[in-house]
């Protein structure tokens, strides 16, 4: 006689279970967190964000930051090496040209600063 299981139409076996540590389950309901099954970074419920900050968002958001406080210094300095290398390779006029380019960087990025605050 075949197993009661396997009358059924639809049977549902576990292929693999998690027994969380004592420090993966939540002291408040007893259930297991979302950290005893692995990477905190996947999305547990299916429902997305919901407003919480990603860490990898976190750190884009920085980098991104920080290159837009520096992006009109490199782009000066890249300028001025620019200029060096005209006026010494002979080009002086555009060189000189070239060189005027550095401060109306600075006094544009310092103009869109001012804007923002």
């Amino acid at each position: 006689m075949k197993n009661k299981k396997e009358k059924l139409k639809y049977s549902f076996n576990t292929i693999e279970s998690h027994i969380p540590d004592q420090d993966d389950i939540c002291h408040y309901s007893g259930l297991p967190s979302p950290l005893a099954y692995g990477d905190p970074d996947v999305d547990m419920d299916g429902i997305g964000d919901q407003g919480r900050t990603v860490k990898f968002e976190y750190k884009k958001n920085k980098v991104m930051k920080q290159l837009e406080k520096y992006y009109p210094i490199i782009l000066a300095f890249i300028s001025f090496l620019f200029s060096v290398t005209l006026w010494f390779a002979g080009y002086k006029d555009e060189g000189m040209f070239v060189g005027i380019w550095v401060p109306s960087i600075l006094g544009l990025a310092n103009f869109f600063n001012t804007l923002k605050q």
